[in-house]
């Protein structure tokens, strides 16, 4: 092992970019669903509801359904404050947060004791951060919905006055939201008609979650099949690394073997020394690579949720070739190095 210290760095090395690689990659694919969950807590909100829609929503198990009213002008969008403060809608809480496994969810409490709320101050009072999340993030009025309309909340003296028709929009929250993704998809595919009625314009991307959960899950299968194909890459390159040199090595323990059979050691024991010798040959490396990924993942925490998610499945891959490397290392080398029977 003093001799081979050098390799078996680099077969560490590669352990692990290999086995990170595919950690990586496939911890990239199975956490799309809980980051989608993470920026988005509610599953869908329906602007104009009509009987297809309602019809589609009977069909979920819904633990969060809320509706709201609003009215809509050529310039503005009012949202009616005591409708809001009654129902008060879940969002992801991100103050303070640096990583987005840490994001909890939590319900907007912020007061709205004012007449006049609106998103810049310009004309009322500013609406606190929690009330704007929850507008524009999880009930979508964003650009793509109303286009540069301003956002205002107001009470309900102000609510009256205004001269346009009062419109619903509910926002629902699934039990299960991948179980219900066609579904969602198509009350998506709506109310991109309902953006593109509002704003007079074709809209090219609708930022409703399951519109979010499809742009992630897309790149993570890009990420799986690099991760997984690097990592087996790797792997193979690096256990061919060390079977090459070992074997290479082997023709300066022919003479050592050949004497131990000439003092009378059984071959049985000559077979399961070697097995063992080079046991810890490929096990050190391989407790060496395994750590440094299992701390490295810990970069990925950042943009993870669960950085370490299935990984099994790797650990899995790279046992199986090393195993076969190993096998096949251990039949070349006994064959280069036991003395041929007589």
């Amino acid at each position: 092992m003093l001799d081979l210290t050098k390799v078996l760095g680099t077969v560490a090395m590669l352990i692990a970019l290999g086995l990170g690689a595919m950690t990586a990659g496939i911890s990239f694919y199975h956490n799309a669903e809980v980051q989608t969950s993470k920026l988005k807590v509610n599953d869908i909100a329906i602007y104009q509801p009509i009987k297809e829609d309602m019809d589609t929503i009977k069909t979920m198990k819904l633990p969060e359904k809320h509706t709201y009213v609003y009215k809509l002008t050529d310039d503005n969008v009012y949202f009616l404050k005591s409708n809001l403060l009654k129902q008060p809608p879940l969002i992801p809480d991100t103050a303070g947060i640096q990583k987005l496994a840490d994001v909890k969810i939590k319900r907007v409490a912020s007061k709205l004791p004012a007449a006049v709320y609106s998103m810049d101050g310009q004309e009322g009072e500013m609406l606190p951060e929690a009330w704007v999340n929850a507008i524009s993030g999880e009930l979508n009025a964003s650009f793509e919905m109303f286009g540069p309309r301003m956002i205002y909340v107001v009470d309900e003296n102000h609510f009256q006055k205004i001269n346009a028709e009062e419109e619903q929009v509910i926002l629902a929250r699934t039990d299960d939201f991948t179980k219900y993704l066609p579904k969602l998809k198509q009350l998506e595919e709506r109310q991109k008609e309902v953006a593109e009625l509002y704003t007079e314009e074709p809209i090219a991307y609708y930022g409703g979650k399951s519109t979010l959960y499809t742009s992630l899950y897309q790149l993570s299968s890009g990420t799986i099949f690099m991760g997984v194909f690097l990592g087996i890459a790797f792997l193979m390159m690096m256990a061919s690394v060390l079977m090459f040199k070992l074997l290479s090595s082997a023709r300066a323990d022919i003479e050592r073997y050949h004497m131990l059979r000439k003092i009378g050691v059984r071959k049985k024991l000559l077979e399961r020394s070697i097995y063992r010798e080079l046991f810890l040959l490929f096990l050190f490396p391989a407790i060496v690579g395994f750590a440094h990924v299992l701390v490295g993942m810990q970069a990925f925490a950042i943009i993870l949720v669960e950085p370490y998610t299935k990984i099994w499945l790797p650990i899995s891959i790279f046992l199986l070739i090393y195993g076969i490397y190993y096998v096949i290392t251990v039949q070349l080398y006994k064959r280069i190095v036991l003395p041929k029977q007589k």
